[in-house]
């Protein structure tokens, strides 16, 4: 009885085991295609200073590295598990194949938590240049910024790399990567954590600060380009404290789980599939989070629109108003004066 038992609780784990990376991979088939979408049609309705787009874009392409390392893995995976193995975890793969597999994932996910940075950076900038940020493009501070962020991410890489890359080291598939490795994760995560949570309430105090300079517009002598570039610095903060939650709800969610089960071997496997999902799912919600700001900001120019409408409309009926009276009067006149 007992075996028989443990034989159906074996069939069950390998096929959860078989059928979880294709469900895992359809969310990210999902995502990719929710990324694409915002890439070609939702950027082009942003109303944001074109570095902002720039730096929106940059995220975007980071993502999409994301969606394509989910999908290696995910694929690898596939592969892998119709090989018939008695027990998933103990499969053992060449480090040199884990590395390749995990590095574009690696890489994505770095560069959209040093996005945030470069939002602080760039927007940082715009609020102290806001008097001709507007009129002038400044292109080569996002430039240097996604160069800077992109070695960046290859540095990082090349840190997990070291010492371990190109040695006949063999992993289990539940962890593809060593313990050293783990260690070195859970090191850079948390530095990226406190990157963004530092990034998070600068963020905070830059909309306060473009806040009071609103306030000001109201008595102070502002050029119309500097009432915009203020208005606009205030609208996407706004976005970038959305997203920098998200992000940094993610991360914590990542690294908890990674410590609760580094030592539990039935849960490693899962953790493994499903890390490239969460990443995933996280950045579709930043997508419905952008899309969700433009679409009030659309609404509320369109009401502006009408309400200045409006005014005109009224402010054109009272002058005819005035007009016709005039004139009625300087008839009436006319009409006394002719009969006198």
């Amino acid at each position: 009885m007992n075996d028989l038992c443990l034989q159906g609780l074996m069939r069950h784990r390998m096929t959860v085991f078989h059928y979880l990376p294709l469900i895992l991979m359809s969310v990210i088939l999902l995502a990719t295609f929710f990324t694409l979408k915002f890439a070609f049609f939702g950027m082009k309705h942003i109303i944001l200073h074109r570095n902002s787009l720039i730096l929106l874009q940059n995220m975007n392409v980071s993502a999409m590295l994301i969606n394509v390392g989910g999908t290696f893995m995910m694929a690898y995976q596939i592969y892998l598990s119709s090989i018939s193995v008695s027990q998933p975890c103990d499969l053992l793969i060449p480090y040199s194949e884990c590395f390749i597999v995990r590095a574009p994932l690696v890489v994505g996910s770095i560069n959209i938590h040093t996005s945030i940075l470069t939002f602080f950076i760039e927007q940082l900038f715009a609020t102290v240049k806001s008097n001709h940020y507007e009129k002038r493009r400044h292109m080569s501070i996002v430039v240097i910024m996604i160069l800077v962020q992109w070695c960046f991410g290859g540095l990082v890489l090349i840190f997990y790399a070291i010492g371990q890359f190109g040695m006949n080291l063999r992993v289990q598939i539940c962890n593809l990567n060593t313990m050293d490795q783990q260690y070195r994760y859970l090191i850079v995560s948390c530095a990226l954590l406190i990157n963004d949570i530092i990034c998070f309430f600068i963020i905070l105090i830059l909309i306060c600060y473009n806040r009071k300079l609103k306030r000001k517009m109201v008595t102070g002598q502002y050029s119309l380009s500097t009432r915009y570039q203020i208005r606009e610095n205030i609208r996407f903060l706004r976005l970038a404290i959305r997203v920098s939650s998200v992000i940094n709800a993610s991360s914590v969610i990542n690294i908890v789980i990674r410590s609760a089960i580094s030592h539990n071997q039935k849960l490693k496997w899962i953790f493994w599939s499903c890390e490239p999902v969460i990443q995933n799912i996280s950045y579709v919600i930043i997508i419905i989070l952008i899309e969700f700001e433009n679409w009030r900001q659309r609404n509320r120019f369109i009401k502006d629109d009408a309400e200045n409408i409006d005014s005109i409309t009224i402010m054109q009926d009272i002058w005819r108003d005035k007009i016709h009276s005039r004139q009625s009067i300087l008839n009436t006149l006319y009409n006394k004066i002719m009969i006198l």
